[in-house]
């Protein structure tokens, strides 16, 4: 009897699992704007389930992946102009290629989160990826791009274990709490990188000519390879900590470091303009050893607990590792410290760290930030990571465009009529304010070019901010 029982047991399994292969299959839209819960978006009226390829011939598509979307595909291919965004709430996981070969725009709104285990290739054409605030994005592959034009931005956490490689005109651009990891860089001329958040290259960075960088103060660009650079018109502005594990070969314009506040690392030899090593009017290069990080973190995440937040951080490796220190904020843009934890010095053993922070009474439903960051014991310092937890009644908003022309407008999705706004500069300053009584837009007009945030608050006192760029 028992024997007949695993056998009929092993039967329906059989039965269920071919049925699941059977019934995965490639769901084409078929409309050049829809949200993916509605059966009209999709040919034959039968929306996409776990297993299932994604396709589309339709130009100039804006496809909408809902909040409430838990998914697993197998891959999605398309092969004109495609725009994909994913709501907050969605979760879209890719066991294969994103491929296009046309211009290719994927917006992960904070909340979201998009994994894809393989590669995404928009072939030809461009490739425009933003992450906001509290979105995620990672990928076991790398991104390729055969156009003029393309961008990423991490307001969020972008990772990438495979190389980024684009053309030309590369705008690679990072802010705030944002967060991007590649396993290496390559461009070809134009490139302009802005770093007002932390990235890091495991590997080589190879950009053509024409090049312009700034590292902001409090920001950090790290390489565990070499980072070569062309010529033309070039520039490079250090404000923060620019590491390079291997070598460094300038064959443009010199290297400034901002008001002497920023800081330079090179671990194998410096060329500047004229070929000289460590020529004393362009770089300091005088570091000619291996470049070890000072802090190899393995997570840090929080977890809620009644009226507390509980902090767990771990590290791989220590190298002169002082104290870290915890800081948070509740609007995600102005961070207050919380407290210091004694580091491990130097250590190769894995080190487990943790800190509650008591968020009671009227804090308690609001979006919670919190940032990691070290000092060593020369007083060199480090941002970690950020991390956001809870929703508040503003997660749901959106910002869009997040760059707009200097006569243009930006247009607050999910605003209401009660919540007020500012336009906040880089420095802290508010330009403008209003409410949203009368409409979601908000002119920029009068504003220079350059990044802004927008900071929206509700009448309980919480807020949100988001970055956008007027050019």
């Amino acid at each position: 009897m028992a024997n007949r029982l695993i056998q009929f047991s092993a039967f329906l399994t059989f039965v269920f699992l071919t049925s699941f292969v059977a019934n995965a299959a490639t769901r084409d839209i078929i409309t050049n704007w829809g949200q993916w819960q509605y059966t009209t978006t999709w040919e034959g009226g039968i929306a996409p389930v776990d297993g299932d390829d994604i396709t589309s011939d339709v130009n100039n598509l804006n496809t909408v992946v809902d909040g409430s979307i838990n998914l697993t595909l197998t891959g999605m291919a398309f092969t004109k102009a495609t725009s994909i965004t994913l709501y907050s709430g969605a979760i879209l996981t890719v066991n294969g290629d994103i491929t296009n070969s046309a211009n290719l725009t994927i917006y992960v709104q904070g909340g979201a989160t998009l994994i894809v285990n393989g590669e995404i290739d928009s072939g030809s054409g461009n490739v425009i990826i933003t992450v906001d605030n509290g979105g995620t994005l990672v990928s076991t592959g790398g991104v390729t791009s055969g156009g003029n034009s393309s961008r990423i931005t991490a307001g969020g956490d972008i990772t990438f274990d495979g190389v980024v490689a684009v053309a030309n005109n590369l705008d690679f651009d990072v802010y705030n709490t944002g967060t991007l990891e590649v396993g290496g860089l390559s461009t070809g001329n134009g490139a302009t990188v802005t770093v007002d958040g932390d990235v890091k290259v495991n590997g080589d960075v190879n950009l053509g000519n024409n090049t312009q960088m700034d590292v902001y103060n409090g920001s950090s660009f790290t390489t565990t390879g070499d980072f070569t650079a062309g010529g033309g018109n070039t520039r490079y502005n250090v404000d923060g900590a620019f590491v390079v594990g291997g070598n460094l070969d300038l064959s443009g314009e010199p290297m400034d470091i901002d008001g002497g506040s920023g800081s330079v690392v090179v671990g194998g030899t410096c060329e500047s303009l004229d070929g000289t090593p460590g020529d004393s009017d362009r770089i300091e290069c005088s570091v000619t050893r291996e470049v070890a990080l000072p802090v190899t973190l393995i997570n840090f995440e929080g977890r809620e607990r009644g009226n507390m937040v509980v902090l767990d951080w771990s590290t791989a490796t220590e190298v002169d590792n002082d104290y870290f220190t915890i800081k948070r904020s509740f609007d995600g843009l102005e961070f207050t410290n919380l407290t210091f934890v004694q580091g491990s010095g130097t250590t190769n053993s894995i080190s487990y760290y943790q800190y509650e922070d008591y968020i009671g009474g009227s804090s308690k439903n609001k979006p919670v930030y919190y940032e990691l960051s070290q000092t060593d014991y020369d007083g060199s310092y480090e941002k970690l990571k950020v991390i956001v937890l809870g929703k508040g009644e503003l997660s749901q908003m959106s910002l869009l465009p997040n760059m707009v022309d200097s006569n243009g407008s930006i247009n607050v999705s999910g605003a209401t009529a009660e919540l007020s706004w500012k336009i906040i500069s880089l420095s802290g300053i508010a330009l403008k304010s209003g409410d949203f009584i009368d409409s979601s837009k908000i002119s920029v007009d009068g504003l220079n070019n350059g990044h802004y945030f927008l900071q929206v608050e509700s009448a309980s006192g919480e807020s949100r901010s988001m970055r956008f760029v007027v050019k």
